[in-house]
């Protein structure tokens, strides 16, 4: 008898997680409904993640084990699974993390209504000691399942754009089918910034998002997780996503909300870069650069006007080439930085960031190296209330108040996400912080 075509394509990937997958596992193979497939991927483990794949997959039927050899790159693991899997929609599982309880039943119930071509809903976060994490952001369901692509995009830019890791968007296999028409691209895409660089290229081009304002799935932090790459690393995905979606912007996207959307990560992904350049490390090299020009010549982007209004520093890097232009934006940036550091040292009293996060890491190093020093950060994370990250300890913002009434402060706040700024510095003046002493971190 012919199987039945699964729903769901649950892609399972793994390196070197044996202390975390049978967890994983068992969140999903515990799940009510029984018309999915777990796709798993050991992508090269040294560990013992292998007999745990096996055992399991010897186990389930529902299970297919497939092991990669080679170089253990993540977007290797999640392209080889999108080429082995049946379902008509496609979730990836990082095989350190667990689905909540009822999540796969509320995913199918919700995909069989809507049959909407993109999915995404809320996530916990848990943390394994002090490391700076992002947070999820509830969104309104009306704004987004009772409007157009368009008109959701739009809201999603308004509110927060959403943190896009690879296993945040369950998405059909027609649309993947279709965005890998542009095969040269998606290959491009794959070496940069993969994660949110291909959701993004989903988000814009679905004909229909759908929202779950309930958490479905529970992302583990860990102080070894693959993102906490070195900085020279990030600099060097950081550039080649910025020209990835001054591509997708100019090229690939049809509406002006498309392109808006893709422009909003693209403000953020420059807001990262521009917090690790501005610190005195150099964080790049020559064999930095030369991949960053190869990558500027094989996207293929031509220069105009608007590209040198809107998208300047990747204008910088296809007209003068990474080593100028990193170094350019670098005096930039610690201008800027100079300037405030100089504005907050002539006022006196304490200085706190907001808030905490790789970004808020990063500035913290760049501020000090400019002779100010930072007494600690306010998050809304309530999970991070009172954990010491980077020498300092992270607070709520309800007591920014308390803390001020006691001697002069400062907050600095500096957010990638284009929106945040102006929505922690309408909060803190709602706690009664005067506007004077809330400053905004632009590049």
């Amino acid at each position: 008898m012919e199987q039945r075509k699964p729903i769901i394509s649950l892609i399972v990937t793994v390196y070197n997680l044996e202390k975390y997958l049978a967890a994983c596992l068992d969140s999903i193979l515990g799940q009510s409904g029984n018309d999915y497939e777990i796709v798993l991927i050991n992508n090269n483990s040294t560990d013992n993640s292998g007999n745990i794949c096996s055992d399991y997959a010897a186990r389930y039927s529902k299970i297919r084990y497939f092991f990669l050899d080679g170089e253990s790159v993540m977007w290797r693991a999640h392209r080889y699974g999108l080429k082995k899997a049946y379902g008509d929609y496609v979730w990836f599982i990082d095989g350190d993390d667990m689905l909540t309880e009822n999540a796969y039943e509320t995913v199918v119930k919700t995909l069989r209504k809507t049959r909407t071509e993109v999915l995404f809903a809320r996530f916990n976060t848990f943390l394994e000691g002090s490391v700076a994490s992002f947070t999820d952001i509830p969104y309104e369901t009306v704004y987004i399942n009772e409007h157009s692509k368009d008109e959701a995009l739009e809201y999603l830019i308004e509110k927060q754009q959403p943190v896009l890791p690879t296993w945040r968007l369950i998405f059909s296999r027609a649309l993947y089918n279709d965005i890998i028409r542009h095969e040269k691209f998606t290959e491009l895409m794959c070496n940069a910034h993969q994660d949110t660089g291909f959701n993004v290229f989903i988000l814009v081009s679905a004909k229909s998002i759908h929202y779950i304002d309930k958490a479905i799935y529970n992302y583990r932090v860990r102080t070894t997780s693959i993102s906490r790459t070195d900085p020279s690393k990030k600099i060097l995905a950081y550039c080649k996503v910025l020209l990835m979606y001054t591509r997708v912007a100019h090229d690939l996207v049809k509406t002006e909300a498309e392109r808006n959307f893709t422009y909003a990560y693209y403000k953020q992904f420059l807001f990262l870069l521009s917090t690790i350049v501005c610190e005195a490390d150099a964080h790049w090299n020559q064999v930095i650069c030369d991949d960053i020009d190869n990558y500027t010549k094989a996207i293929d982007i031509i220069r105009d006007i608007v590209l040198k209004k809107d998208f300047f520093f990747v204008d910088k890097l296809i007209s003068q080439g990474a080593a100028i232009a990193l170094a350019a934006h670098k005096e930039y940036c610690q201008n800027k930085l100079s300037q405030i550091s100089a504005a907050v040292k002539n006022k006196g009293g304490k200085v706190y960031l907001a808030p905490i996060g790789n970004v808020g890491i990063f500035l913290k190093t760049a501020l000090e190296q400019q002779g100010l020093i930072i007494s600690g950060f306010f998050d809304n994370d309530q999970v991070k209330d009172g954990m010491e990250i980077a020498g300092s300890v992270v607070h709520l913002p309800t007591i920014a108040a308390e803390i001020s009434a006691n001697q002069p402060i400062t907050i600095l706040i500096g957010a990638s996400y284009t929106s945040v700024p102006k929505q922690l510095k309408q909060q803190f003046i709602s706690l009664g912080i005067p506007e004077s002493d809330l400053i905004i971190i632009e590049f």
